[in-house]
């Protein structure tokens, strides 16, 4: 048997993490004031279902002294062996038809064979279609009297409002490390695991607030009965804290090389790229933490650990590690371009940090990103602007591309680090249709840019994407610039009209454009985009 079915708490008194629920229900057991159904909420692994389970032992329980259930009569002793007839579990997941719950209904007036109450616990009912909601609504409403519904879900978003309201809803929170790691020790114990502290520390932290995970995680990294940090580290892809340490250090000694030369070191050992990443994010959010409060918290009680993070933080601002966070997040999220080198991500993250802005600007391109994107949904058709509409200037902030790069050769060569990358923060929507364009033409103020398809420049001309667009480009440039949007073999000649001083070698190329003459010889833009065959698409 595994390690979460053995240890199973089989009384209110060996459920841990969950105090405030547990009293309750106690209470209600104690004085008769047991409710008719009952709603357990909760992430998983937190012990939603095994609260279900002590619940129906504690209304069926027929111990004469002491709290129920007493675990030791015969009521308490069938639920546990599984043998209880009067204790119904329903897989919501499986059984989520209205046919089962019309089935369900029929079998609900029948009385209990076994014991005093029929339970039944219906597991992650989020999963019932509405049909089978609208089934169960009516017994759940008005049950016998010898009925007891206990609901369990870690959606409860997915459950109707009427379900909740005709239930008493219960929260069960994550169970903190601190309370996993002497449920692993007493376990531990009593299996004959022979556990160091800081392997205990670290299954704790990696089971996230699961107890559940977390003694399948022990199980799983201590087959000899032994459990040593090494092999926690192994099985589970995790690296020693030290070398994440090490590399802040050389973040904090702006050491790109040697940085780089340290991921790829720990790559070819065989660590995953993401995996790195995560673990990296995870130590520079306890440095943060450290910086700020100029002490070390949430390091599993590893003294070294503690004073390694307070002597970094000595080193590092909170302004610097909240650009490095955003860097090192946005690797997390990129799962590599090219197969073979799932690094890159890191790499350039760690390139960002160190050769990214100064500490005193890195504020400024989090500035964007700390403002949710505008939802475009329901929107009305968008109207592409014309280049004799003059629209306000978007505002202007953060660091500007150096003068000699604020030309099209240089928006052109920095448009991933200094457009594509920022509009990510922002808007991953945005982004993705902005790279199927390209800058063709720059002039005082005004930016054109030539999309592939038609349907990238429709997306891109909504409102609130262009002002997004044209800020970022505007931060990039220094200044105030409007963008043009137009189709790959339309620009040249909404240049040409636009009067934008162009490079020589396209002047030359489209002088010869009888369709540019055409337009430019009946009088401007206003009657010259009337002749042109393309303006239906743009319009």
């Amino acid at each position: 048997m595994s390690l979460y079915r053995a240890w199973r708490p089989r009384v209110f008194a060996d459920v841990i993490g969950q105090e405030p629920v547990v009293t309750t229900l106690r209470n209600a057991v104690r004085t008769n004031r047991v409710v008719h159904a009952y709603l357990f909420v909760g992430p998983r692994g937190t012990g939603k279902t095994t609260l279900a389970r002590i619940m129906a032992k504690a209304v069926n329980c027929t111990g004469q002294t002491g709290d129920r259930p007493c675990g030791e009569c015969g009521s308490c002793r069938a639920v546990d062996h599984g043998t209880f007839l009067d204790l119904i579990e329903i897989d919501a997941a499986s059984n989520r038809g209205v046919d089962q719950m019309r089935e369900l209904r029929e079998r609900v007036a029948l009385a209990p064979c076994q014991g005093r109450c029929k339970v039944y616990i219906i597991d992650e009912v989020h999963m019932l279609t509405g049909e089978a909601f609208n089934a169960l609504l009516k017994t759940l409403e008005e049950p016998p009297g010898h009925v007891m519904f206990i609901l369990a879900t870690t959606n409860p978003e997915k459950v109707p409002d009427t379900i909740v309201s005709r239930c008493q809803r219960h929260d069960l929170r994550r169970v903190n490390q601190q309370d996993i790691v002497r449920r692993l020790e007493q376990v531990a114990r009593g299996e004959g695991i022979l556990a160091e502290p800081e392997a205990l520390a670290l299954v704790a932290r990696r089971a996230t607030g699961s107890l559940r995970d977390a003694l399948g995680l022990l199980e799983q990294c201590s087959l000899d009965g032994q459990l040593t940090a090494e092999r926690v580290r192994q099985l589970l892809d995790l690296l020693p804290e030290e070398a994440m340490a090490g590399i802040v250090d050389l973040l904090i000694q702006r050491a790109v090389g040697a940085c780089l030369d340290e991921v790829n070191r720990l790559v070819g050992q065989g660590a995953r790229p993401r995996s790195l990443a995560a673990q990296l994010l995870e130590y520079l959010r306890q440095l943060l933490v450290a910086t700020i409060r100029h002490a070390a918290t949430d390091v599993g009680g590893v003294e070294d650990s503690a004073r390694r993070l307070v002597e970094q933080a000595s080193r590092v601002t909170p302004a610097e590690l909240v650009w490095w966070i955003a860097q090192v997040t946005e690797a997390t999220n990129d799962r590599g371009p090219v197969p073979g080198i799932e690094q890159l991500p890191l790499e350039l993250a760690m390139v960002r940090i160190v050769l990214g802005p100064e500490p005193a600007q890195a504020a400024a391109p989090l500035a964007l990103a700390a403002t949710p994107a505008t939802a475009r949904t329901a929107q009305p058709a968008p109207a592409v602007r014309t280049v004799d509409e003059t629209p306000p200037a978007p505002e202007v902030r953060g660091p500007a591309l150096p003068e000699q790069l604020r030309t099209l050769a240089g928006l052109s060569k920095n448009w991933n680090d200094h457009v594509l990358a920022p509009l990510r923060r922002v808007d991953r929507q945005a982004e993705g249709l902005l790279k199927a364009c390209r800058p063709v033409a720059l002039d005082d103020g005004q930016v054109i840019l030539a999309a592939r398809y038609e349907f990238h420049m429709r997306k891109l001309s909504h409102a609130e994407v262009l002002a997004q667009v044209e800020e970022v480009i505007s931060r990039a440039l220094g200044a105030p610039h409007r963008v043009v949007l137009c189709l790959e073999d339309e620009w040249q000649v909404r240049a040409q009209l636009s009067g934008l001083h162009l490079p020589p070698d396209v002047i030359q190329e489209i002088s010869a454009d009888p369709m540019v003459h055409q337009a430019v010889a009946l009088g401007g833009v206003a009657a010259g985009w009337q002749a042109v065959p393309m303006t239906e698409s743009i319009s």
